[in-house]
């Protein structure tokens, strides 16, 4: 999911992406602040509208 700044948010799904994200990301330091809660997470999920890949 991304959250653009104005608020909108766009979901995929694993058919919409070139490849897994390797499981490192998850310990990134640089993604730290970046993460939010599962509760966020399903709230934005909801709101979302699903990503136009033109496919």
């Amino acid at each position: 999911m991304e959250l653009g700044d104005d608020g909108t948010a766009v979901r995929s799904g694993p058919d919409d992406w070139a490849f897994n994200p390797p499981v490192v990301d998850l310990f990134d330091p640089d993604l730290v602040g970046m993460e939010i809660s599962r509760d966020e997470f399903e709230a934005q999920w909801l709101r979302a509208h699903h990503m136009d890949t033109g496919q």
